[in-house]
């Protein structure tokens, strides 16, 4: 268990379980593991017996996240150019600088500041994302051993997205089933948390569809004899053919990875993301 822990809470668990502990209750060690267990699920809620240093509750009067969003916050967008939710790859999220249009993403706490408030102004800890990921599914979630999008990256030369499809004479949204499928461990706590599996296959099964109504159509009009003769057609006329940019990368380009995917099930090949 120690080995899946970090920091804070490790050295929590270690101060308690290990100095004094013949003053330590069976009852008291299995209170203390549930507030840790609590804390790493991101429910766990400061208490007076488990806070942060003092010189974190004056943090605040020395670094002030709010001047700083309200400042910088397009300056940091703006440099990052993340046009997609890093978390989804669905949602656009741009920065907009110009008077009277000015918009740009919510600048997302990894380690959420309610519970890593010394990380609150850390550029390596603020994330472009979208509503949706953000409010409605990370939350306060305190986000250990999940997949940080900054340098946890879904491996271009493998599928993320699998599907299942029954046709016969006609394509139906109802026989085609997405799932997702990694065995990057804090990649498959992320696809939970965003909920990216049901989101995808409830709402991007009629892409999957027009690509297989695309492979049809190329045979027929003899572009393609086959289908495994996408692989030797060039990336820019890839674009054209099926609607998939393979240079373009992921935070600028929606679906890139479930567009991939898709048509390397559709089609018999081996494209990999480029990013």
């Amino acid at each position: 268990m120690l080995l899946t822990l970090r920091e804070f809470q490790a050295t929590q668990l270690i101060k308690f379980l290990f100095t004094e502990e013949h003053r330590v209750t069976t009852a008291q060690k299995k209170k203390k593991l549930l507030d840790i267990y609590k804390f790493k699920k991101g429910t766990f809620k400061l208490s007076e017996q488990m806070k942060f240093p003092f010189w974190v509750s004056d943090f605040s009067s020395i670094f002030d996240y709010e001047l700083m969003s309200k400042e910088f916050g397009y300056d940091i967008t703006n440099f990052l150019g993340i046009d997609v939710c890093p978390y989804c790859n669905q949602e656009e999220i741009p920065t907009i600088a110009v008077e009277g249009a000015k918009t740009r993403p919510s600048l997302d706490h990894f380690y959420p500041k309610s519970k890593f408030p010394f990380l609150a102004t850390t550029l390596s800890n603020l994330v472009p994302s979208g509503k949706r990921c953000n409010e409605d599914y990370k939350k306060a979630n305190s986000m250990i051993g999940f997949a940080n999008p900054y340098h946890d990256a879904v491996k271009t030369d493998e599928s993320l997205f699998f599907f299942k499809e029954v046709f016969s004479k006609e394509f139906e949204l109802e026989n085609v089933e997405v799932s997702v499928n990694t065995n990057d461990n804090a990649l498959h706590m992320n696809m939970c948390l965003f909920n990216i599996s049901l989101f995808y296959d409830q709402t991007y099964k009629s892409d999957f569809i027009d690509m297989h109504e695309k492979k049809e159509f190329l045979k027929e009009v003899g572009l393609i004899e086959k289908t495994t003769d996408i692989s030797k057609v060039p990336h820019k006329k890839i674009k054209h053919l099926v609607g998939v940019d393979l240079k373009k990368p992921s935070i600028k380009y929606r679906l890139k990875k479930y567009k991939v995917d898709s048509l390397n099930h559709i089609f018999g090949s081996q494209f990999k993301t480029d990013d």
